[in-house]
């Protein structure tokens, strides 16, 4: 993608939020269909799977939107999803059925 078309893509997200200490992983508004997403920073040498999430999806998996070059690392966008981290569903104290797990 060319530069500008990068710089283009990059001005479409509007930051909300930081979602961690470090601010490396944003909130951000998409500008023209005002969808909530997230924005990671992740190094460059990530950028062939990157490629490859964006094109498979899976109904367990968050489904990744956009590779972008940031200055230094790239900026992934993916859908964001609400509710309990990972952390927090296997923290609880409750035995997790062999239904939810496949679900």
């Amino acid at each position: 993608m060319s530069q500008i078309k990068e710089e283009f893509a990059r001005s479409l997200y509007k930051s909300i939020g930081f979602l961690n200490q470090d601010k490396d992983i944003q909130l951000v508004q998409h500008q023209i269909d005002g969808k909530i997403y997230v924005m990671k920073s992740q190094k460059q040498s990530y950028r062939e799977i990157y490629h490859l999430l964006l094109k498979h999806s899976h109904k367990n998996i968050v489904r990744f939107m956009e590779v972008l070059n940031g200055e230094e690392n790239l900026l992934i966008i993916e859908e964001y999803v609400t509710g309990d981290t990972i952390d927090e569903f296997l923290g609880k104290k409750e035995k997790i059925s062999d239904k939810t797990i496949r679900s």
